[in-house]
């Protein structure tokens, strides 16, 4: 309905306080695309994000313009947490 998606798992844009935790994302196939991918988003606290294990050169979550952004507790993307982000890929 919408094309191809940036994510294979979760994709949000135009949100504000988002608070993820407990969610993870299983695939049949390898994608070539993340698993999470984050747009104009502000306030974003993420936790304990399950995954697999992506391909060569392929982040697990990709951020733009997003503010206020905190990660723990995920796999295969360390804990961060950063004020604001226009582009940025974990």
């Amino acid at each position: 309905m919408f094309g191809p998606m940036p994510a294979h798992g979760l994709y949000v844009r135009h949100a504000k306080n988002l608070e993820v935790s407990n969610f993870e994302v299983a695939a049949i196939a390898e994608d070539a695309r993340p698993a999470f991918a984050f747009m104009d988003v502000q306030g974003l606290d993420l936790s304990n994000l399950g995954s697999p294990k992506p391909g060569a050169g392929v982040p697990v979550i990709t951020l733009r313009d997003v503010d206020n952004f905190s990660i723990k507790g995920s796999a295969h993307v360390p804990d961060t947490t950063t004020d604001g982000v226009s582009r940025r890929d974990l």
